[in-house]
């Protein structure tokens, strides 16, 4: 059996992207796993960003745009594919390690508080709290997303660019990062309060509705 190509993996990884992007039911016992909610963020947006990024290099490196666009799409790739997903897992993972998947009592703001910081990654379906605690939970993983994204792109793609423009180019990695992750806020501020509203995730009484589990507002 030849060996497979490495376009037939990235093939393979965006298509297992889009089935959980497009996945409707969740069921209210599981919790709501952020990653199912920003991952399909950042495959859809994956092509605008990397001409958004391009174009930010190219203009602050004086360089032309083709130049630019093929590092920063490689970067981009391995940015989206492995470094988002394996930054939400080693949240995961701490999260399971400390004994935090649970139920814990949230009367208290303070119990709120500390349940969210341990619980980011998988809240658990802690029915109104879902509320403020999906939007909260995004922005902190575009926290952490943020940093892991500068620190591949920076690794793969400033040699390349400093090679091309002729002087350093990590200073522009970085404006273009910050510059794609506001279109990247506005997108997931979006479908988080599609969540909330009851498009996707609703837990209400652990009821299924419309063929997917909702979250609600009391």
């Amino acid at each position: 059996m030849p060996p497979r190509s490495p376009g037939r993996l990235v093939i393979g990884l965006a298509l297992t992207c889009g089935t959980v992007a497009v996945a409707r039911p969740v069921y209210a016992n599981a919790g709501v796993p952020m990653l199912v909610l920003l991952w399909p963020v950042f495959v859809v947006s994956l092509i605008p960003v990397v001409f958004l990024e391009s174009y930010v290099v190219q203009r602050m490196l004086a360089i032309r745009f083709r130049k630019a666009i093929g590092p920063i799409a490689v970067a981009n790739l391995v940015s989206t594919l492995v470094g988002i997903p394996m930054t939400w897992g080693v949240a995961l993972a701490i999260q399971i390690a400390s004994g935090s998947d649970g139920f814990v009592d949230l009367s208290t703001t303070a119990s709120k508080a500390s349940a969210f910081v341990r619980q980011f990654a998988w809240l658990p379906p802690y029915d109104k709290d879902l509320a403020w605690m999906i939007p909260a939970a995004s922005v902190l993983l575009l926290l952490l997303f943020f940093a892991t994204s500068c620190l591949i792109e920076i690794a793969l793609v400033s040699g390349v660019l400093r090679k091309v423009a002729g002087k350093p180019a990590r200073f522009a990695v970085l404006v273009a990062n910050v510059v794609s992750y506001l279109l990247l806020i506005v997108m997931v501020g979006m479908r988080a309060v599609t969540q909330i509203d009851g498009t996707v995730f609703t837990v209400l009484d652990g009821n299924r509705v419309g063929g997917s589990v909702c979250v609600q507002a009391r």
